[in-house]
């Protein structure tokens, strides 16, 4: 939203992409925000493939105890 507010100066913009692309955290918020809001991720920011999705995890515990 800030790249199409009018009250923000665009130096400030440019600011904000540049902080996105150099955190690596921060491509793939955007990249998860980008793809959640046109339904498909266009051109990616991470290089990570970010997906939102199901991850189903198992445990069995053991009744020995690990060693610290």
């Amino acid at each position: 939203w800030i790249k199409n507010d009018s009250t923000v100066a665009s130096g400030s913009k440019d600011r904000v992409e540049d902080f996105i692309d150099a955190n690596s955290c921060m491509s793939v918020c955007a990249d998860l925000c980008n793809g959640s809001k046109h339904l498909e991720l266009r051109q990616e920011r991470s290089n990570k493939h970010p997906k939102f999705g199901t991850l189903n995890v198992s445990l069995k515990r053991r009744e020995d105890k690990p060693d610290v």
